[in-house]
């Protein structure tokens, strides 16, 4: 407040009579230390009366010598009108703080109020899909699936969004291994793109550090955005990943990491609308392809945000590739480690029509001082392999693509194998397909020795043939079928009477009507005994239909009880089938003051805990149960997004936290770590 003050109103009065009592002791101690000289010069701000208001003042003191003695000299100027300013900036900066927090609030609060039913419905379809449904309902059950999936993608892509414009995302800085997140990063995608027909590719240089330091939740998330977007943009052709790193220091390198595609393209013009939030190349892409627009835009900040850039080179028609570079502090391990081939001295032809594809795999073979041809066709591999076995230099490995034009790598293996001039060359598959019905033919039929799953990586190259050329010359001539080749054919022949086969199988299969060792083998066979020890049986309930057993899903002899903790019934109803299903026993509780009083009253063994409820909250409900001495393990369940989420419930007693939508393995996985 800025008061004018006539000259009269102080004239001949003491100066401190016009300081209000709280600041009078301020303005008395900077005139003690002027006297005492520990001091020369003072300036202070402090508030005087004039009549029933007060203003404010800044007063200048000076100590001035005048001979052997000295006088203090103070100069009062009215701020008033300055002061006013910075009362109304520091109310506005209070209310920006404010809204600023409850924005925060409200986006938790909304991510819990999304998020649970997301859960719902991507919980109750992980459920659908284990029981026996027809094809027809399995793709609907699919699509469910990936539609409730889709919406989760997009709702956190506008919370992250959220926390880039308010400066509220936080880095870790862990160590990691920096290869496994970039090659699971690509098969996340790489699924998608084989159901379409497009091939996917890593390329990636043998320097790279295989530990880093930094965060590897937002590295992934931004080689997965560009994935994605590589196969949502490409019909037909390739995705090529390709990872370069380039010394800052000796500590530091800079790692390059590209997605390039041989997809629709972008024009100029619409590249530089990439970047920005809620921008696609134009609306008709939003309406052809889906997405919020949002993508890039966070993509590129996340970058920024880890010291980097990112940019796309692109024409229309032509594929994209999109790029960055980060800085990177390099962990233990300096690069991955392939002293030596894993054999020496190959020969090797490589049979893929895509010629990009053909060619990266062919140089990682040429690292090793293989020699390496590349065709793409299956007459001319064949004309290649008889060419060079009559000269009598036959190839060592032929590796072939499931699929090729004409002709696919199945026939190509029939072939092959058919022909005494070239069957001694060792025959590896590499598929699109997972491994189930395609490994269970191929050691069926014995035409391929080895078996590679799209996109093929270095380190899964060099394990497969070290394994190839490890294995014994009696197992390498024995024909007959072994008790391994019996449970091999029942999954098979399962696999078939489900029409997993192709139509074209058939005649792969027919040979074997006739192959006395299969009758031979078949004759074997005998009932399994109906009665089995209750540990068997409880590790079948975990087996596949394969037969194979998941570690994950491996129930102790002594069941064990746990404790859900969770309101909404229908998510309470999805944790306990879960639960009852893996075999254990199973409480259930609809708020935090229930679950106090389960657990005062039975022997628990684990406590799943959901955050939000009403009644008693989650973080209470674990405070009150550490008080009273109970050390059960807590696992916390919540769908909050909100900052400080995780401390928040181990600082209430929580031994872990578990993020909501969760999916069977995340359940079983929290088990194993806390029973």
């Amino acid at each position: 407040m800025v008061k004018k003050v006539d000259f009269h109103e102080i004239e001949n009065k003491e100066f401190l009579s016009f300081i209000i009592p709280e600041d009078k002791e301020l303005l008395i101690e900077a005139l003690n230390e002027l006297i005492l000289g520990t001091k020369l010069k003072k300036t202070l701000n402090v508030r005087y009366l004039s009549g029933e208001s007060s203003c404010w003042w800044k007063i200048s003191l000076d100590k001035v010598d005048v001979g052997k003695s000295f006088v203090i000299v103070g100069v009062a100027l009215d701020i008033g009108r300055e002061m006013e300013s910075q009362g109304t900036l520091l109310e506005a900066k209070q209310a920006a703080e404010k809204s600023e927090a409850s924005k925060s609030i409200f986006l938790a609060n909304m991510s819990h109020e999304i998020r649970t039913p997301i859960h719902t419905v991507t919980g109750l379809a992980e459920l659908l899909l284990d029981t026996k449904l027809d094809s027809e309902q399995k793709e609907y059950v699919t699509q469910i699936d990936f539609a409730a999936k889709v919406l989760l993608t997009l709702i956190n892509d506008i919370l992250d969004f959220s926390k880039i414009e308010a400066g509220k995302l936080v880095f870790e800085n862990i160590e990691y291994n920096l290869y496994d997140t970039i090659v699971n990063s690509v098969d996340l995608s790489a699924l998608e793109a084989h159901r379409k027909g497009v091939d996917v590719a890593i390329l990636i240089d043998d320097n790279l550090p295989q530990f880093i330091y930094g965060d590897q939740v937002r590295l992934r998330q931004v080689i997965v955005n560009l994935m994605s977007n590589a196969v949502k943009f490409t019909k037909e052709g390739e995705i090529i990943l390709e990872v370069k790193t380039k010394p800052i220091d000796k500590e530091r390198v800079l790692l390059n990491i590209s997605v390039t595609d041989s997809g629709i393209g972008i024009s100029l013009d619409k590249q530089k609308r990439l970047f920005k939030a809620f921008s696609q190349a134009d609306a008709s892409t939003t309406r052809q392809f889906g997405g919020t627009g949002l993508g890039l835009s966070i993509c590129s900040s996340l970058v920024q945000m880890m010291g980097g850039v990112m940019a796309v080179n692109s024409k229309e028609g032509e594929g994209a590739s999109f790029y960055f570079e980060i800085p990177v502090t390099v962990g233990k391990k300096n690069k991955l480690q392939y002293p030596e081939p894993p054999i020496k001295d190959l020969k090797a032809l490589v049979v893929d029509d895509n010629h990009k594809v053909n060619k990266i795999f062919s140089d990682i073979l040429r690292s090793w001082g293989y020699r390496v041809l590349e065709v793409y066709t299956v007459m001319d591999a064949l004309s290649e392999l008889i060419k060079k076995a009559t000269m009598g230099e036959p190839y060592d490995l032929c590796f072939i693509d499931q699929i090729l034009p004409g002709m696919d790598g199945w026939q190509l293996a029939s072939e092959i194998h058919s022909n005494s001039l070239i069957r001694t060359t060792k025959t590896l598959l590499m598929s699109l397909k997972g491994k189930g019905i395609e490994e269970s033919k191929m050691k069926l039929l014995g035409w391929f020795q080895g078996y590679l799953t799209k996109p093929v990586k270095k380190e899964e190259l060099y394990n497969t043939i070290k394994e190839l050329y490890s294995r014994t010359l009696e197992s390498e001539v024995d024909t007959s079928l072994e008790d391994d080749d019996i449970e091999e054919l029942e999954v098979l022949s399962d696999e078939i009477v489900d029409d997993n086969l192709d139509d074209d199988d058939d005649e792969y299969l027919e040979p074997l009507k006739f192959s006395d060792d299969v009758y031979d083998d078949l004759e074997e066979l005998i009932p399994i005994d109906e009665e089995l020890y209750s540990d068997d049986l409880a590790n079948f309930k975990s087996m596949d239909q394969s037969g194979n057993q998941e570690e994950i899903d491996y129930i102790p002899s002594s069941t064990p009880t746990i404790l859900i903790v969770e309101d909404h019934l229908v998510n309470q109803k999805l944790f306990r089938i879960i639960l009852e299903k893996s075999g254990y026993n199973v409480i259930t509780a609809s708020d935090g003051q229930e679950a106090i009083d389960i657990v005062k009253e039975n022997t628990l063994d684990l406590i799943f805990m959901d955050c939000q409820m009403p009644v008693k909250n989650g973080y209470d409900s674990s405070k009150e149960i550490r008080e009273m001495g109970f050390t059960i393990p807590i696992v916390a369940v919540t769908a909050s997004a909100i900052k400080g989420e995780y401390d928040k419930c181990i600082e209430s007693g929580m031994s872990d936290v578990m993020t909501k939508p969760f999916k069977k393995d995340d359940v079983m996985k929290s088990i194993n770590k806390w029973l």
